[in-house]
């Protein structure tokens, strides 16, 4: 939990990474001392970029992102328009946050590039 670096957990839709995602959130809410420290998003219904939505944490927690460790977790995130970009922008810039992210696509994208660079 202290490393920096991102957690993301891919594989197939429906194979419990969500799951998993939500065992990390309890096993951390027995280390931290405020529940307010952990942001959770699924991009499964909506599509918000990372400066809106840490906006809407940091007013609903009173919480902010720049100054505070914070864990976040972002599930589908694939679903996030260009996530790669803006998720590296709040890593390079921001050292409270650790992230852990969900995605599906990754793993079709891997198998793709295999299946291509076979042929």
């Amino acid at each position: 939990m202290q490393d920096r670096r991102i957690v993301q957990l891919t594989g197939l839709r429906r194979t419990g990474k969500t799951v998993l995602l939500q065992q990390i959130i309890n096993h951390i809410l027995g280390e931290v001392a405020s529940p307010f420290s952990i942001w959770y998003f699924t991009f499964d219904e909506e599509q918000v970029n990372l400066d809106d939505l840490f906006q809407i944490f940091s007013r609903q927690t009173g919480l902010e992102h720049k100054k505070e460790k914070i864990y976040i977790f972002l599930d589908e995130v694939q679903k996030l328009q260009n996530f790669q970009n803006q998720l590296k922008v709040y890593y390079d810039q921001y050292p409270g946050p650790k992230f852990f992210i969900s995605s599906s696509k990754s793993l079709f994208k891997r198998k793709a590039r295999r299946a291509w660079q076979a042929g």
